[in-house]
């Protein structure tokens, strides 16, 4: 019939969806012990932005207690809660776990937790800086892991 609608096709899925496994875009867990919070966090926020869900850790709905209440944004929102979850590891999810709250909430927990350590973990990197030493490594490996330590110490100012 002339004024009849044909049917919609259904609206695909946000690319976000086709993510099952997060560690295979971002390749390494985030941990107290491993100083790898700036690396992993910049990893972490580019796969974000790729995906098209950079709002649910930036500071476009902060405060975190006022974001938005559409049903896809929440359901958005939880899934990159379990990207969150799924990058660290078990000690860091008991420490940043809050009930009910949103990705934001998560993401500046994580941060806030590294960033309080900043100045432990910068006299710590110091210390494991001064006492490299090459002794079995090749020179590649030293070099590396001076150039690590130094990176580590350049990322948390």
């Amino acid at each position: 019939m002339a004024g009849d609608a044909l049917p919609q096709p259904p609206t695909p899925p946000a690319k976000a969806y086709a993510v099952n496994n997060i560690k295979t875009y971002v390749p390494f867990v985030l941990d107290l012990n491993t100083h790898n919070y700036d690396s992993w966090s910049d990893l972490f926020s580019a796969h974000c932005i790729a995906f098209g869900v950079h709002d649910h850790i930036d500071n476009t709905f902060d405060p975190p207690a006022t974001p938005p209440t559409d049903s896809k944004w929440k359901e958005l929102d939880q899934l990159v809660k379990l990207w969150l979850f799924g990058s660290i590891s078990p000690s860091l999810v008991t420490s940043v776990y809050s009930i009910n709250a949103t990705a934001r909430k998560i993401w500046c927990n994580i941060e806030a937790l590294f960033r309080e350590n900043k100045d432990a973990t910068a006299m710590q990197l110091e210390s494991e800086l001064r006492s490299i030493t090459m002794g079995e490594l090749s020179v590649h490996d030293y070099f590396t892991k001076i150039k690590k330590l130094a990176d580590l110490l350049e990322g948390i100012g």
